[in-house]
């Protein structure tokens, strides 16, 4: 934007959008809707990017390679100074495997497809955000596809009148926007990041370059302060208020917005904008948004990998490093790169950036530089098939894609006359439990078990008090009631994250115990937390040296997961006392004292005790069912 249409109060709505960002980043509990920060800034690109275009159009100036070149020069280099230190930090401070997948997101962000890369990954079982340095690429990829297109539309409008463009925008934005809506039911993780499903937002601000300057006058004019107000409110509320779940509504997405549009309408003169967003704090911030953006996250990312969990400590000296280095980044690099000349700017950068391309898809696919293991990392790092284990998406259910009817008929026999139905019901702290089950029904065929599991992603066992607004959760839980009221087996296995739910553990519980009760159950078995090595088992050994390469048969869990479990099991105990239910202390029987046990067996891949942080692997499953007091629970 030239310096005669610089609005300071734009780079003020910057400073919100990237402030929230941050802050929903190192402290999601304070505000859980910060990443509607990005939203802001689809708006503001959006704004000043067609803005720019247009006056290039009247102008008879429009030039496509002009206009890449900008983009190269606004975007390459701090995006290679991030990109180029987070490579160089992995390749010495994280595992090998950690380190190809830094690379695979290198490879997907210099390629600005960071994106589709991580709607291709997304999925139940696939690695925690938390621990993706360079997921926060997805908005810069989602942006650089929008204007592969939109450049290209405009071409349309040449020699034409306002009312086309206007036109222009309104009907791909409403195109956009009908499908992001439609796709939010179908497929959110996909209309979270799709560059389809997010056009719409950038074409808002599109829309207000678009606009007859003559109209957005009047409209200042009127009503430009309560626009500038209410969008403030607007963001305040959505940052506050909106979680995880709206993230993936296109409906929840206008929020933000129209918050964004209606600032940027007010203009430079509403008092908001003028006095507050216009003043030095909020512009200088505004002016180092983009480095800070690309900074604050593998910060935050390689402290989660490094210790599992970020204590307060280390969260603002994050947020310190994250400025300090936005700082840097915009005075010793954007600034300075600005005396180069465009044509060698523009060379080097692209050159810079197609060299990060091919050493990072040289590391994926040739192991370029990436360190070789011992025999006890190579069996760590050996994928443990959880999905086989559990009976994913044949027993236990993807409750996002999938309903109850999608159960496999051997999921839900019926009654027999010569043996006692068993039900597994819950989530995949439930599915956890059928490889021990099984193999006790195997072993000790005189018990006569026929074993049911009606298990589901993130959804505990509920009544229908319990609303979830999981997916299909509810429906799910419902199809089991069904099959529960029908079928009356003698012995139900419960297990799950009670503390997900809207109701306490106490109530849930107790309305569930009632249910299957009145209708026949025998006996209920609540199985209680397991020891939690947050965030991977499997991880914090790799991390660790051990003599002749031989793992310990016990190690202390990290003191805040102890802390929580040892409480939830005092909780849970308590609970099925009060309500007559037999209990397992899956702590108890892990764990003496504080140390607990990491395998069953010498086998490094399969005999460990999680396939994560607490889901039990199939070899602890049946060494757990197999202990004298629990296998007693389930004799005649």
């Amino acid at each position: 934007m030239s310096r005669a249409q610089y609005r300071p109060d734009i780079d003020g709505l910057r400073a919100i959008a990237v402030l929230v960002v941050v802050i929903f980043h190192y402290l999601p509990a304070k505000l859980p809707g910060g990443y509607i920060g990005v939203d802001i800034f689809f708006v503001i690109s959006g704004y000043l990017i067609t803005g720019i275009l247009l006056r290039e159009i009247d102008s008879a100036s429009y030039s496509i390679l002009r206009f890449y070149s900008r983009r190269i020069r606004r975007i390459f280099p701090a995006l290679l100074l991030v990109l180029g230190a987070s490579y160089l930090y992995a390749l010495f401070f994280v595992l090998p495997n950690e380190f190809v997948e830094l690379a695979k997101q290198s490879a997907a962000g210099a390629g600005f497809v960071a994106n589709l890369l991580l709607w291709s990954q997304s999925g139940y079982f696939d690695t925690a955000i938390n621990f993706k340095p360079l997921m926060h690429l997805w908005s810069l990829g989602v942006e650089e596809q929008y204007y592969l297109v939109w450049p290209l539309l405009l071409l349309l409008t040449i020699g034409r009148g306002k009312r086309f463009r206007i036109g222009l925008v309104l009907t791909v934005a409403a195109a956009s926007l009908v499908w992001s809506l439609s796709q939010s039911h179908i497929d959110p993780t996909g209309a979270f990041y799709s560059p389809l499903t997010r056009f719409w937002q950038l074409l808002a601000g599109a829309l207000l370059a678009a606009l007859p300057q003559a109209r957005i006058e009047a409209v200042q004019a009127r009503v430009g302060n309560v626009l500038s107000i209410a969008g403030v409110v607007l963001i305040g509320l959505g940052a506050r208020f909106m979680d995880g779940h709206n993230s993936l509504s296109a409906f929840w997405g206008l929020v933000p917005v129209a918050a964004a549009f209606m600032i940027i309408l007010a203009g430079q003169a509403a008092w908001f904008n003028r006095v507050v967003l216009s003043s030095r704090v909020p512009v200088s911030i505004g002016l180092i948004s983009y480095p800070l953006y690309l900074w604050h996250w593998p910060i935050i990312s390689f402290l989660y990998i490094r210790f599992g969990y970020v204590p307060f400590k280390a969260v603002v000296g994050g947020l310190l490093a994250s400025f300090v280095l936005a700082a840097a980044t915009y005075l010793l690099v954007e600034k300075p790169l600005k005396r180069v000349g465009e044509r060698r700017q523009v060379a080097i950068l692209l050159a810079g950036m197609v060299l990060f391309f091919a050493i990072s898809l040289a590391t994926v696919f040739g192991g370029f530089l990436v360190r070789p293991l011992t025999p006890l990392q190579q069996a760590l790092l050996t994928e443990y098939n959880t999905r086989e284990v559990y009976r994913f998406k044949t027993c236990f259910l993807d409750s996002q894609a999938q309903t109850g009817s999608d159960l496999a008929p051997e999921c839900s026999p019926e009654r027999a006359p010569d043996k006692r139905l068993v039900l597994l019901w819950g989530d995949s702290l439930t599915a956890q439990l059928y490889p021990g089950l099984k193999a006790l029904s195997e072993q000790h065929a005189e018990a006569g078990l026929l074993i049911a599991q009606r298990s589901s992603s993130s959804c505990p066992a509920g009544t229908p008090d319990d609303v979830s607004g999981n997916g299909n959760c509810d429906a799910i839980n419902a199809a089991t009631r069904d099959y529960i009221v029908k079928n009356r087996p003698e012995i139900v296995v419960l297990n799950g994250r009670w503390l997900d739910g809207a109701r306490a553990p106490e109530v849930r519980l107790a309305d569930i115990t009632r249910f299957l009760k009145e209708n026949g159950v025998e006996k209920v078995i609540l199985f209680g937390p397991a020891p939690d090595w947050w965030p991977d088992l499997r991880k914090m050994l790799l991390r660790m040296h051990f003599e002749n390469d031989e793992l310990p048969q016990r190690m202390m869990t990290p003191p805040p997961a102890w802390t929580a479990v040892t409480s939830l099991d005092d909780r849970m105990e308590k609970i099925a006392a009060d309500n007559g239910l037999s209990y397992v202390s899956v702590r108890k029987h892990f764990c003496e004292g504080d140390q607990c046990l990491i395998r069953v067996s010498d086998d490094a891949r399969e005999g460990l005790i999680t396939s994560d942080h607490d889901h039990m692997t199939a070899a602890a499953s049946i060494w757990l069912l197999k202990q004298p007091d629990v296998l007693a629970l389930f004799g005649r």
